[in-house]
């Protein structure tokens, strides 16, 4: 007889990245200016906002051509690679395109998930799985950021809503 064993295993996780497909690239502002109009997104033009990537994946959004991947140091909440100085508010309506996982220090990823944006990526609790609401300081820290508890804060929850 074969049973199924369910095991916990700890792992030292150090970062959590979102690759996301925003809707309205001007829901966001870059030092104060509105991000690229619809019309200019419809074009193709680059987003102002820092670490937006051409979206090359097959995930079905063709006609999205920009997309914006940011890794957070779960530690201090500090976005990789944001250009000093530049402040950016965050309103973006993501719904389910977006893929989000944890890495650790050697960038093995773990619960990699296509989904809904994760309650925690809403700092002001408005909408539930649709939107990412956050701001970035000049020195690249999410404001309000505090020390998650992977097993205990939202991030497990949401893991769990999701089957891992």
């Amino acid at each position: 007889m074969k049973i199924n064993e369910k095991t916990t295993t700890e792992r030292e996780v150090r970062y959590f990245c979102a690759d996301m497909v925003p809707r309205y690239w001007e829901d966001g502002d870059v030092n104060g200016e509105e991000d690229i109009s619809w019309d200019e997104q419809q074009t193709g033009a680059k987003p102002r906002m820092p670490l937006a990537i051409p979206n090359n994946d097959s995930r079905g959004h063709k006609d999205e051509t920009w997309k914006w991947f940011i890794k957070i140091d779960l530690d201090n909440g500090t976005v990789l690679g944001w250009p000093e100085g530049v402040e950016a508010k965050i309103y973006y309506k993501v719904c389910d395109q977006g893929i989000y996982w944890l890495e650790d220090e050697e960038g093995n990823e773990y619960h990699k998930i296509k989904s809904y944006v994760p309650r925690f990526l809403d700092f002001f609790h408005e909408y539930d799985g649709d939107y990412a609401i956050f701001n970035i300081n000049g020195d690249g820290k999410i404001e309000k950021w505090y020390e998650p508890n992977i097993l205990e804060d939202k991030i497990e929850s949401f893991l769990k809503t999701k089957g891992f």
